[in-house]
Order: C-alpha cells, then structure tokens, then sequence
C-alpha cells in the first residue's frame, strides 16, 4: 500500500468509529431526548412594547379584568409550556412551596411574549391538565394498548402539546415501570374502538381555567398569596388564590402607553381571529367536561353517588361492592361526603346537602382531582391500595354517622378509634 493511500484509509476508518458511536450514544439517549420527528417551532421573541416588572404584575393581579384565560388557544399554551421547561427547579421538584417561586416569573415573560396576562393559579392549572393528561395517554399506550417505547413516543406525537412538555417524562419513569409491569400481568390488547381514548385535547381544554391546584407533594400546604411589596423576595410565596373569573384582556394603563396591537406570532403558532381576546361573560360558560379529569371519572362517579346514598344501612352490615376502573383502584374516593369541611351541618342532613353541593362545580373538581391523584399513586405504589381503601370507607361512614362540626373534631374521634 502507498503512503498516498494511508492517511485516507485512516480518515476512513476514524469516520466509522465516530459513526458508531454517535449510533451507541444515540441508542443510549433517553427516547424522548432523541430528536424530535419533526422541528417545533420556537416561541415569538420578547416584544420591546410589552414590558413587566415583578412588582407590576403583583399589582395587575389584583385587577381580574387585566386578566386572560387560555380557553382553546394552542398557541399560549405553547408559550407558557416552553417557559416552564426553561425553570428545571420548578417541575423537577415535589416541593410546592418551591414551584410557587417560579409561576410569577413565568407569567411575566409570556406578558413579554405576547402581551397576555396569567394569573399564577391559571398557570399553575394549565401545568397539572398537561401532566395529568401525559399520564393519562402512558397509561393508555402502555398498558391498554401494550405498546413498546418507540410506538408510545410516536403515539405521544400525535398531541400538538407534546413536544412542549416532553420535558416532564423524566418525572415519569417510575410511572412508566409500574405500567410495564401492569401490561405484563394484563393480557388483553384492548381495540382501536375504545371509547376511551385519550388522543382527544378535549381534556386539556375543558380543565384548564376549572381545575384546582393539587400539591404532588401532600406534607406541603398551598403557600399564601404574596402581596405588593414581597416581589423583590423571591423566595417568597406568589400564589394568588383568589378566584380570577376569565375576562377581556386590558392592558395596564400604568405602564405608560396605550394598550398594544395582538402580538405577531410565529407561523407555527397558530393565531385565531379573536387574538386571544376573550368575550366577557357575566358568568362564565361551564364545558360539560369541566367537573371531571375525564370521561371516565364522570361514569364512575355516578355510579359511586348512587351508591352512596341507596341503603346506607345495607352497605355497614356487609362487604360493599367497590367499582373498580381498568387499573384495578377503587374509585369509592369520588363519593367523599363534603361533611369534613369546616362549617358542615350535622350527619342527619347529609343526603339534603349533597343535594345542595353537588350543583357546585368546585367540589364535584376537587373530588375528580382526588380520584385521579389516588389512581396514579396506586398505579405507582399498588401496595398502597389496601389503605387508600380502608382509610376511605372508614372516612366516609365516620363523616357520615357522626355530628362533626370541624375538621378537627373529625380527625380527634378518628385518633381515639
């Protein structure tokens, strides 16, 4: 072999190394770090014309009619969602009180952004929907359809919303292995026809501005709200939880101008005619899929109020019947007597009071809310479920026969038995 010859056969041979190994780096990379199918479009730039202090959007909080709501719009959904993945601290921790730091950060540069105002609850709910609803499709591929990995991410691909908060399944591995495992104990590949698909967005949409906060980490309690003055403590609590009903958007005289065109939005965010101008309401429209997480929840929990209030004296002389959803959880949770708030009559009354609270769409949320959370930690804990059974239907029946006037009386007598 010539020395002509030599230095191309070297550079030829270090070229397929490198190949390779880009190919075992690859491989090594977690499936949904890999690159993406198809580009995401990158979120509009910061706009010179929408400038916010901390300190301001303290302020404009206080004012409702300031305030957006997301409703249908895809395109600040994005935003918000590509803001979110910028704080690792705030997503990748389970300590509520620390992601409360970050939500009035993330409203100010989407004001930048697009010129929309969000509460912090509002955001806060979007970014429960969104990972509730990523749970929900794992669930779906993994276990009903038995798909593997590289069928789950291109399944996944499908929700316009996913190459915005793929960043969160390095939260849910420990989800994922629970469900391998509840796939290989369940043999039946359920059809394309189930009526319970979640490839709809409906859910996203109806809960978004209905849904209530839920801490992941329950030892935690929701933060106050901070109050102007606080915002240059960054550690302190910004949660404004007061009810923001939606409203028009109107920009803050204070700020020195008068209120902006829309925002110019990149292509592959799509814009609709309204311009994220929402139509006041003098009492906002209720989605008919606003009082559950979804579909299911509103079945199973019909069936559950029924069954709670037909022949409560049957149900403690024998073993009562517990319907159970595809993963095997009890959903009794959903029927949790609203007695053990504070304020609540005595037990006699208790049917008369449902009847009362259950037009109210808050509750009838939190319950939903409830239900979900016990399924998902009993689908990553199953030994978990005995307990969340028993505590349940104890809680239930105590509530039920007992006059508790305060949550603390409830919680004394549970102590003594």
């Amino acid at each position: 072999m010539s020395d002509e010859l030599k230095p191309d056969l070297c550079a030829t041979v270090k070229l397929e190394k490198v190949s390779s190994g880009a190919e075992r780096s690859e491989k090594d990379v977690p499936i949904y770090k890999r690159r993406p199918p198809h580009p995401i479009p990158p979120a509009p730039p910061s706009d010179p014309r929408y400038e916010m202090t901390l300190s301001e959007y303290v302020q404009l909080q206080q004012n409702p009619t300031a305030l957006t709501t997301f409703g249908r719009n895809v395109a600040l959904k994005k935003i918000v969602l590509t803001e979110i993945e910028k704080h690792p601290d705030m997503w990748s921790s389970r300590n509520g009180q620390l992601q409360q730091r970050f939500y009035p950060m993330v409203a100010v540069e989407v004001y930048k952004r697009t010129g929309c105002v969000f509460s912090t609850k509002s955001i806060m709910n979007l970014f429960k929907v969104i990972k509730d609803t990523l749970r929900l499709k794992l669930r779906f591929a993994i276990v009903k359809r038995k798909m593997s990995a590289v069928e789950t991410e291109a399944y996944l691909w499908k929700w316009e919303l996913y190459g915005y908060c793929r960043f969160f399944r390095s939260r849910t591995r420990h989800l994922e292995a629970s469900l391998k495992r509840e796939a290989l104990n369940d043999p039946v590949v359920h059809t394309i026809d189930d009526d319970d698909d979640v490839n709809s967005d409906v859910d996203v949409d109806a809960m978004i501005d209905g849904v209530e906060e839920v801490y992941e980490d329950e030892d935690v309690a929701p933060p106050p709200p901070l109050h102007a003055g606080q915002h240059g403590n960054l550690s302190a609590n910004t949660s404004n939880t007061q009810h923001i009903p939606p409203a028009q958007y109107h920009h803050h005289q204070s700020f020195g101008h008068p209120p902006p065109p829309p925002p110019q939005f990149h292509p592959g965010y799509p814009v609709p005619p309204q311009h994220f101008r929402q139509h006041p309401h003098p009492h906002p429209p209720i989605d008919a899929n606003m009082t559950a997480v979804n579909a299911n929840f509103n079945q199973l929990r019909r069936v559950q109020q029924h069954q709670l209030h037909v022949a409560p004296t049957a149900r403690r002389t024998e073993q009562p019947d517990t319907t159970r959803n595809d993963s095997g959880n009890s959903t009794k949770v959903d029927a949790i007597d609203g007695s053990a708030d504070a304020g609540e009559g005595p037990s006699s009354s208790t049917a008369s009071s449902y009847n009362k609270t259950k037009t109210e769409t808050g509750f009838e949320q939190e319950m939903a809310s409830i239900a979900f959370q016990v399924n998902r930690i009993t689908a990553e804990q199953p030994d978990k479920k005995a307990i969340f059974r028993r505590v349940f239907y104890e809680t239930v029946f105590k509530i039920e026969d007992c006059d508790f006037k305060t949550p603390r009386e409830f919680f004394l007598a549970m102590a003594e038995h």
